[in-house]
């Protein structure tokens, strides 16, 4: 959406300055005015079960974990996943978590963040999990 230079200097503006609020704040609002600017597929016992999804807003980022139907339909028990956007240093941010659902969709909140970063997810389902991160961007 925007340029990374003039992102990342508007992003940290509002920060500094505290002015997150009145932004879009959930990924289902926020879903119209985004770009998918990255994708990774999390593979459990080599069965894909899920795409980590970054999403640029503009001045806010989020991530999602989104459940494959395939997978959904043949693993009928609950499942965990926590999603969350990562920075080069390892900071994690806009984290949530989901603990023993059915959800297909599971996004991160939708705060700003100063790029480059990256979504990441978790997926655990009977005992074993998976953690995949997109490129950076």
């Amino acid at each position: 959406m925007f340029a990374t230079p003039i992102r990342r200097f508007l992003a940290a503006a509002l920060l500094a300055a505290g002015l997150t609020a009145g932004l879009v704040t959930t990924p289902a609002q926020a879903a119209r005015g985004c770009d998918k600017v990255g994708t990774a597929s999390l593979y459990l016992d080599g069965v894909r079960a899920a795409t980590v999804n970054d999403y640029d807003c503009g001045l806010t980022e989020y991530a999602q974990v989104w459940v494959w139907k395939s997978f959904m339909d043949s693993h009928p028990q609950t499942w965990s996943a926590s999603v969350y956007v990562q920075r080069q240093s390892g900071q994690q941010l806009n984290r949530r978590s989901y603990s023993n659902v059915r959800q297909q969709d599971m996004p991160s909140s939708n705060l700003p963040v100063i790029p480059p970063s990256a979504a990441c997810g978790t997926f655990s389902y009977g005992g074993r999990s998976a953690t995949v991160c997109t490129p950076y961007v």
